[in-house]
């Protein structure tokens, strides 16, 4: 018996702060589907959260297949900071392996990474007048970034390494379609 290398079909992903919002969420099957694919993503933030209270997988940031609906298979992954990536893959005649689907969600990451720390990418934060007091930062006690350190998602949404990588991706699992 042979095996055979099946294309994979990345329909969406998404990217999540530790406070459940939606970060940046790029679909590739058109603009139609965009609120389809936002509420898949809320859906999986409540499954990711609940295995993310599960002791035993602390360490591990795959967070394996959440949930099979419809025509898609959808996959977790929390980064050390907390984000969750939530990639959603057309099912298909074969095995999605767990090292392909992680490779696909440090490949969003990186991209993440890449966009964000573009020095003329806006942070969340607002000028704040001089006669302003502010207050410091409370702590952040498990590892989670704070919001003021977290691109806005429309600066994600507007940046073209972001935008540029995205698409490269979805070019490189288009699993043969066109």
């Amino acid at each position: 018996m042979t095996s055979r290398t099946v294309p994979l079909h990345l329909a969406t992903f998404a990217i999540v702060t530790p406070n459940n919002n939606p970060l940046y969420v790029h679909s590739y099957t058109g603009v139609q589907d965009e609120l389809r694919y936002h509420h898949i993503a809320h859906s999986a933030l409540d499954i990711i959260e609940e295995r993310e209270s599960n002791v035993a997988r602390k360490e591990d940031n795959f967070l394996g297949l959440l949930f099979s609906m419809d025509d898609l298979a959808v996959y977790g992954y929390r980064t050390a900071s907390r984000l969750r990536i939530i990639v959603s893959l057309g099912l298909i005649d074969g095995i999605i392996k767990d090292s392909d689907v992680v490779t696909i969600c440090r490949t969003i990451h990186q991209l993440y990474n890449t966009a964000s720390a573009n020095p003329f990418l806006l942070l969340n934060s607002n000028p704040t007048p001089k006669a302003e007091v502010i207050s410091p930062l409370p702590p952040i006690s498990d590892g989670a970034l704070s919001l003021s350190t977290l691109p806005r998602p429309e600066d994600l949404r507007l940046s073209g390494k972001m935008k540029y990588g995205a698409e490269r991706l979805g070019r490189l699992l288009n699993g043969g379609r066109s």
